[in-house]
């Protein structure tokens, strides 16, 4: 197969989200043509394997730059390691609040990476950014005022982790959701099993400390007597997120990505934050990471949470959940990346498969959420 040819599909196996596209295929071209025959047919296959790996889990895929995937990928398979680097996967605060289960949409992306694991990746983890939501919600009282950065740093870093303890009353909804990333990721074969940490822990974490420094330096400004972000991301989801959203998130993932992360998965709607994150790791040189964003099916999203099929539902609400074929098959796509689930089974046979799994599940849960969200120091290989 000719070069071109192999191009053209690896671009259509991971469409790429903005620039130029005819331009950037000459780019990947030059990439390939470096290597080997047998270095561009793996790139091409571990390619093609994120694409099956992210259908089978009923969702669909793009990516930031498919420059920088295929460089990546081509320069790690050259050198004997795996086509992708360890992934790390945010997940935000349950918007629905106390009281309410979670649904089966949790399995999405640990779908993705129980399909991923031991194939194109080494170690991932669940990045637990629930403690983001008491900030958003703290945002009036974020004034920071400290004269230098590195000051007006370890003043936001005082007030969220204060935002982020247990005496908010956010923190029993972010400690529920906690426990079912936690309970999911000990499911996974142990060797494989994604390790979950808090934002709190990188928060906390001293080296994380000289890359927000960095973002004061470079994405905010002084004036008027306190600090700004400059240009922040206007976002909206369940509430408006505060400027210091923009901060946070562009030191925490260029920080995450020199350590080691090279790969993110991100729902298509958080593209907007990889500009500022590009900015930030241009002015500190950091390696450019992967960024895997991926989309839900929309005929079976629903804004009405109750009616997705949920951990705690009965095989009686299950029933009713499920007459919905589209999300039925979505569901069993999802779990089966678990356990072995029987092909076009009846209904019947499709709740008794989908409550096999969701009772482990909360029966770890309910185990689990008895304590804190407990600290987990970051590191690679765990």
């Amino acid at each position: 197969m000719d070069i071109h040819t192999i191009v053209r599909q690896i671009m259509d196996a991971v469409p790429q989200r903005g620039g130029n596209i005819s331009q950037d295929a000459v780019e990947v071209s030059k990439i390939l043509n470096r290597y080997e025959s047998a270095v561009i047919k793996e790139t091409a296959d571990a390619i093609h394997a994120i694409r099956n790996g992210i259908d089978k889990s009923g969702l669909t895929c793009a990516t930031n730059s498919t420059i920088r995937l295929v460089r990546n990928v081509s320069e790690r398979i050259s050198s004997n390691l795996s086509p992708l680097p360890p992934a790390v996967k945010g997940v935000s605060y349950n918007p629905w609040g106390a009281g309410v289960r979670e649904s089966l949409l949790l399995l999405d992306f640990f779908s993705i990476l129980r399909r991923f694991a031991g194939q194109l990746f080494t170690q991932s983890a669940i990045l637990d950014a629930g403690p983001y939501w008491m900030v958003n919600q703290r945002s009036d009282d974020m004034i920071i005022r400290g004269k230098h950065s590195n000051q007006a740093a370890q003043e936001l870093l005082e007030k969220v982790l204060k935002s982020a303890s247990t005496h908010n009353p956010a923190y029993e909804v972010a400690l529920l959701r906690n426990a079912y990333l936690r309970a999911i990721a000990h499911v996974f074969p142990s060797v494989h099993s994604p390790t979950v940490f808090s934002i709190t822990d990188v928060w906390k974490d001293d080296r994380f400390f000289p890359y927000l420094v960095k973002s004061f330096d470079y994405l905010c400004d002084a004036r008027d007597g306190a600090w700004h972000v400059i240009d922040p991301i206007p976002y909206h989801r369940y509430h408006t997120y505060s400027s210091w959203f923009t901060a946070l998130v562009a030191a925490e993932q260029v920080f995450l990505a020199d350590i080691g992360f090279g790969s993110f998965f991100a729902p298509v709607q958080e593209m907007s934050w990889n500009t500022r994150a590009d900015q930030l790791g241009a002015v500190m040189n950091t390696p450019p990471y992967i960024r895997l964003y991926y989309k839900r099916p929309s005929k079976i999203w629903y804004d009405d949470y109750s009616r997705l099929p949920s951990f705690d539902d009965t095989a009686l609400s299950l029933e009713t959940k499920l007459e919905n074929p589209a999300l039925k098959k979505w569901i069993l796509e999802l779990i089966e990346a678990f356990e072995e689930v029987q092909a076009n089974p009846s209904d019947k046979v499709a709740v008794t498969s989908i409550l096999h799994f969701t009772e482990r599940i909360q029966s770890l849960v309910d185990e689990m959420r008895q304590s804190e969200i407990p600290d987990c120091p970051i590191m690679l290989k765990w």
